[in-house]
């Protein structure tokens, strides 16, 4: 009889697939569904034992009760299974793949990007130097690992450049302290230029202006204060100064002393997440901003910086519309300069660029961009170039398969310019004006 009654359980606990196992509580986590059928199941096969059991001779009571605990059991255990699971880690894509959990108090996301880019440049003849050069690079392997512990977020940024070399580019934790502000620590982008930080695979054209290469404020560690509302936001930060990524504290290397602060209106529809790039893709309403952002340092270790002191005043003004997009910068730099004769120079910076769409998926623009020293320089004159091209978003309405491609005319020679040479940029070491450079980029953000 004892045979009969365990025969009886397995069968029955079993069913026509064999026994209940972890792998089996796992796929019944699939969907609510599978949950009630096989809670449903389970129930359905605990009713037939118990009526066998019933059945079985009054001498076999003993057997009934152990039989009756052991369903219980595994139905118990079956329970805990699936609420563990329910509970659990989750992970999963929202535009970036991410581990969470539940609740969302802790999350990880990592991703990036890849740009690999075909450049040819093409200057006058001189001596000694090429007139055509061209060829491939990867010029941005850029590797981001986002997150948050609770309300705290953070994120870490390294960049591998065309040359095989990695580097940290941010790292820094932001947490929400009195009255909706917000405080950075860390290393991060001082909030100066606009231009600089719109990120690389946001940008319009290949690569940034000339203007963001002279004058652009990179990384720098310290902590910052933030707020945004519905049409203002601003910034305040105290930080190592321009240009100080990955120094040591008292390395020498970084500013006495740097501020920077950044203030922006908004206006029309839309929000702030519009201006985290400069494209418009159609459909889109009308929006705009203004912003106005200053820094100041003293002892800078700058190269351009000549003496001790050393300040920047930027203006702008974006435009967006129904697959259009308007955007102009303009920059005034102070350098406290120590040479005898001359109390201080003025460098100035300017740049316009557009774009509209001339097919869904299609986008040309345009940009002209100039760079001057101050007359206090031995460097004084003007620098300018012509940018024209289009982007092909071959995933619609968004940066992550795209093809990039411009043609940029420099009108000016780069000697007796405040302009250094730059592969990114195109540009190379000329003597004489009318150096030109093609750029086209294949982009994927994963």
């Amino acid at each position: 009889m004892r045979r009969t009654v365990w025969s009886v359980l397995l069968c029955l606990v079993a069913g026509p697939h064999g026994t209940a196992s972890a792998g089996d509580l796992s796929s019944a986590h699939r969907g609510d569904a599978d949950d009630a059928r096989r809670r449903e199941d389970l129930s359905d096969r605990l009713d037939r034992l118990e009526s066998a059991i019933a059945a079985l001779q009054p001498g076999e009571a003993q057997r009934r009760e152990e039989a009756r605990r052991l369903v219980s059991d595994v139905l118990a255990d079956a329970e805990t299974r699936m609420a563990l699971l329910q509970d659990g880690p989750t992970g999963g894509y929202d535009g970036k793949a991410f581990i969470s959990s539940p609740d969302g108090r802790f999350r990880l996301s990592p991703w990036g990007f890849i740009q690999t880019r075909y450049v040819a440049n093409s200057r006058r003849s001189e001596p000694d130097t090429d007139r055509w050069r061209s060829g491939f690079s990867v010029q941005r392997t850029r590797l981001y690992v986002d997150g948050n512990i609770e309300d705290i977020s953070f994120r870490v940024r390294t960049t591998i450049n065309d040359s095989g070399n990695a580097n940290l580019d941010q790292a820094y934790l932001q947490m929400p302290v009195f009255e909706d502000f917000q405080l950075r620590v860390g290393q991060f982008m001082l909030p100066l230029f606009h231009d600089e930080w719109v990120a690389a695979e946001k940008q319009l054209a290949v690569n940034q202006s000339v203007v963001n290469t002279i004058f652009a404020q990179g990384q720098s560690q310290g902590v910052w204060l933030s707020r945004t509302w519905d049409t203002v936001r601003m910034w305040a930060s105290f930080n190592d100064g321009a240009r100080t990524d990955n120094t040591a504290a008292l390395s020498g290397e970084d500013a006495d002393a740097a501020v920077t602060g950044r203030v922006e209106f908004r206006f029309g529809e839309g929000d702030w997440g519009r201006f985290d790039d400069y494209t418009s893709f159609p459909g889109e309403p009308f929006g705009g901003y203004i912003g106005f952002a200053g820094h100041f340092e003293t002892g800078s270790e700058l190269p351009q910086s000549t003496g001790d002191k050393l300040a920047y005043g930027t203006g702008e003004i974006g435009l967006e519309g129904d697959g259009w997009n308007v955007y102009a910068l303009g920059v005034v730099a102070y350098d406290d300069f120590n040479t005898p004769g001359s109390d201080y120079a003025l460098d100035f910076g300017f740049l316009l660029q557009g774009g509209v769409f001339i097919a869904p998926t299609v986008e040309i623009f345009s940009r002209f961009d100039w760079v001057e020293g101050g007359d206090e320089r031995p460097a004084d004159d003007p620098f300018r170039s012509i940018t024209g091209g289009f982007n092909w978003y071959i995933t619609p309405n968004a940066h992550r398969l795209k093809l990039t491609a411009n043609v940029i005319y420099f009108m000016d020679p780069t000697v007796n310019r405040i302009v250094t040479t730059s592969s990114s940029v195109g540009l190379l070491e000329s003597s004489r004006s009318g150096q030109a450079a093609i750029q086209v980029q294949m982009q994927l953000i994963f």
